[in-house]
């Protein structure tokens, strides 16, 4: 795979797929680059020469098409640059480098084609691909024995095992599994034993791998079984740089993990909500991966996605192996174009079935072959599961969790496996989708769909998963109708299980959240509504309105999470194994979007179910829902927000101001202005925007900063505190009080925001001396919910030369502190009045 007696000078051929027309240059819009893998010695530095040939070996003519390379890692040499048909390359040790070649017909910027590569360099006994980052899916390359995805004795996928321990910065470990890849580049044959890690954390790491021979050693419970062979024992050290702030999607925050919550976080992020597609369960039966084909007589359908050919971009990688081993090479951009369409209205969720042999679709597989074979099921299509990976990590930059469903409830497919049992063959599948997979940051787990497995299965099943996937990624199953009691009343407590997938009808859709909620209280689950009945209608085009008004809001202000089921429609419409065009349920996607975000503005991760706590609203599709943090937030949904008489909110027992904002459902619009309301009892709400007789969001909070009174006396002295209520999006940012003996207007700008204070003496003399404004603290950093506490205390008997005072507080967040040159952030101002 590689070797380290090469010379300083490497020439790096990059193979691009194009074609040339006789009348005038074309190039094929998926071009290919591949690189070959380089050893730089540590402490050197190597010249690498880029070429570009078309794929028939004939070179491009300068001449007729323009170049336009860019490289992450390393750097051009003297003399080069990104527009030479064969730059040169000065790459270090250190320098995991990405190629990236755009390739237009001159002067033409339309019929352009891109192409990707990377080039590994050495740490101790492997390749490294991919810079390391934390966040960032990174690869270490072992040469191990030649194999083939064919062989049989040895079985590359059973009868090796590849495990990999990793010390982190802090001293502890996390071991994962590695894999056959053939030549490393989807191709079936070769040495590449590889595993996948994305670091967790920024510093230095270290790895060591163990590599063992032996029948079914990979799905042994002793990690001891087999002999050692070839790089056993390999190790090396690598240095994992910090977070990008820039990176996109989950490669920014990081990792969805369970924090014992109805909400999962990203370890470096905020809460997460989820607003998933439930269909096409068979996504992956795509014509532009390898060797794709449906059983004859299933119901499957092998998708093209044409509708979406034109929401990919040059920005976006190209499909690996686009038109090899059968792929259709006219629609390899296709699935990652309705990919970036589905983020673009807001889905942040797939859910898909890797396998679904024996079930409604027989058109998904990771195996070599669709046979109900011994063989077939313990030999894994090297090229296909390439191409997943390329459209997983694709769905991870787009913002897209993994939803994996891991078996069907017809039997055939239950049973495909051991005979539905956990044994070798389900064992292996198990393996193989997380040593290939684990690492991306936003995956669930689903071990099946409309379970049928006892629940000693079920557990067994849940439990070796767990033992696999090093980033404890969630496990969930999913239920029959109306059958959610008997499957997971026994499994509550189970630590391998921490979220539901709910099948559910509309009608009772908020009262199963909140009923789960409560049952999962010692250990809260995250609750997913999965699947909408009934099962023939789903989302569909032209019902968005009703499930926005009966389902949408009802699950989400209950505290529940969802993802849209696309019912059974034939094309061109299409349902749960044939929908082409995810346009066709636009509505119901950005309504749901719209939903989340007005949930995204609140601590919703605090917030409980209180519909008790209106009164007076209309009835229709089941009356106002409330997802209340008492005396901090409160989210209500009207239906309809039309009443002959009063809607009442309930704030009995918090005292003070609250703001009002009226937020539109079918817009995604906060409307202009806001009503504050008076705390401590039953409150009215005021009448809603035009259109009244539609649904409508109050949105009811603490105001950025409220006071918990408006004076202090100076002769008997007296503490208040300044609630500062900032959004969670400035979670853990500095913040810094300011005052004002003069009042408010004028305010005046700074950063592009109104301070809303009079810039007085006092002013400026508090920004100088903090201590001035009396407050405790003046200025630090907000917590993970973007809140603080400060406290005004007048002692007793201060002087009365102090009487009749009053001062202006506003708060602004940013980055420096005390004095917040910078701010990102600026509250409403409160006053205090100091009385006799």
């Amino acid at each position: 795979m590689h070797d380290a007696s090469l010379g300083a000078r490497t020439a790096v051929l990059v193979f691009l797929s194009t074609a040339l027309a006789a009348a005038s240059p074309q190039v094929d819009p998926k071009p290919r680059v591949t690189l070959s893998p380089v050893a730089v010695p540590i402490g050197t530095t190597t010249a690498v020469d880029l070429a570009a040939t078309h794929a028939d070996g004939s070179a491009i003519d300068p001449g007729q098409f323009d170049f336009n390379w860019t490289i992450s890692g390393g750097s051009f040499a003297a003399g080069s640059g990104p527009t030479d048909p064969e730059p040169t390359l000065e790459v270090s040790a250190a320098d995991p480098l990405d190629v990236q070649l755009i390739l237009s017909p001159k002067g033409e910027s339309d019929g352009a084609g891109r192409g990707d590569a990377n080039l590994g360099v050495n740490i101790g006994q492997a390749l490294l691909f991919g810079k390391p980052m934390k966040w960032h899916p990174t690869e270490l390359w072992f040469k191990g024995p030649l194999s083939n995805m064919t062989f049989d004795s040895p079985n590359p996928f059973l009868d090796y095992r590849l495990d990999v321990t990793f010390l982190r910065p802090d001293g502890s470990e996390l071991q994962v599994p590695g894999f056959f890849d053939g030549d490393g580049f989807g191709g079936g044959v070769g040495q590449a034993w590889k595993v996948r890690l994305t670091p967790d954390m920024a510093g230095v790491w270290t790895f060591e791998a163990s590599f063992r021979s032996g029948d079914d050693v990979a799905v042994a419970a002793d990690p001891l079984a087999g002999s050692p062979v070839s790089f056993d024992g390999a190790s090396g050290v690598f240095t994992v740089a910090p977070r990008d702030l820039a990176a996109p999607g989950f490669l920014r925050d990081g990792r969805l993990d369970d924090v014992g919550l109805h909400y999962r976080r990203q370890v470096d992020g905020g809460f997460w909500i989820k607003s998933g597609a439930d269909s096409p369960e068979n996504l992956l039966s795509f014509a532009g991966f390898a060797d794709v084909e449906k059983a004859p007589g299933s119901k499957g359908l092998v998708h093209r996605y044409e509708s979406h050919a034109s929401d990919w971009t040059l920005q976006d990688r190209e499909l690996p192996l686009a038109g090899d081993l059968g792929a259709d090479v006219s629609v390899s951009r296709n699935l990652m174009g309705a990919l970036n369409y589905l983020s673009s209205v807001g889905v942040n969720s797939v859910y898909f079935l890797p396998m679904n042999l024996g079930g409604d679709g027989q058109d998904v597989s990771p195996f070599i072959g669709h046979a109900n074979t011994a063989y077939d099921k313990t030999h894994y299509h090297i090229a296909r599961l390439y191409q997943w990976e390329a459209v997983f990590r694709h769905a991870q930059e787009r913002g897209i969790q993994l939803l994996m469903v891991l078996a069907e409830t017809e039997p055939q497919n239950e049973t495909w496996l051991d005979f539905g049992t956990l044994g070798v063959e389900r064992k292996l599948f198990m393996r193989e989708l997380v040593a290939r997979f684990a690492h991306h940051n936003a995956i669930k787990w689903c071990l099946s769909e409309e379970n049928d497995y006892p629940q000693a299965v079920l557990e067994e099943m849940a439990a070796y998963l767990a033992g696999l996937d090093a980033y404890d990624h969630a496990i969930a199953v999913h239920n029959k109708p109306f059958a959610e009691g008997i499957l997971y009343g026994p499994l509550l407590g189970n630590p391998d299980f921490s979220a539901t997938s709910i099948q559910y009808l509309p009608a009772a859709a908020g009262q199963t959240v909140e009923y789960w909620r409560a049952q999962t209280a010692g250990k809260p689950w995250v609750i997913d509504m999965d699947e909408n009945n009934p099962a023939d209608i789903g989302a569909g085009p032209d019902n968005a309105e009703e499930l926005r008004k009966e389902v949408l809001y009802d699950i989400y202000f209950s505290g529940g999470q969802l993802e849209w089921y696309l019912g059974a429609h034939a094309p061109p419409i299409g349902g749960d194994l044939s929908v082409e065009d995810f346009r066709t349920r636009e509505e119901i996607w950005l309504a749901t979007k719209y939903a989340r975000e007005v949930l995204e503005t609140l601590p919703f991760h605090l917030m409980e179910p209180m519909d008790q706590a209106l009164a007076g609203e209309p009835l229709d599709h089941g009356g106002g829902e409330v997802f209340a943090l008492p005396g901090e937030a409160y989210a209500i949904y009207l239906p309809n927000a039309d009443t002959q008489g009063t809607i009442q909110l309930d704030l009995g027992g918090y005292p003070g101001t609250f703001e009002l904002a009226w937020y539109d459902p079918r817009s995604g619009q906060f409307q202009s202005g806001s009503t504050m309301l008076m705390g401590g009892g039953w409150t009215d709400l005021p009448s809603a925007p035009d259109p009244i007789q539609e649904d409508w969001v109050a949105v009811v909070k603490r105001p950025p900063l409220w006071a918990t009174a408006q004076s202090l006396s100076v002769s008997a002295g007296g503490t208040l505190s300044l609630e500062v209520n900032g959004s969670p999006d400035l979670a853990f940012k500095a913040y810094s009080f300011m005052a004002s003996a003069s009042g408010t207007s004028p305010g005046f700008g700074l950063s592009g925001l109104t301070i809303p204070l009079v810039a007085d003496n006092f002013f400026w003399g508090a920004v100088q001396s903090p201590g001035l404004m009396g407050l405790t603290p003046a200025f630090g950093l907000l917590n993970g919910a973007g809140r603080a506490t400060a406290q005004l205390t007048v002692p007793p008997a201060t002087s009365p030369a102090i009487a009749g005072l009053k001062i202006w507080y506003a708060w602004g967040a940013g980055q420096i502190v005390p004095s917040l040159q910078f701010p990102i952030a600026v509250s409403n101002p409160v006053s205090v009045e100091f009385v006799p």
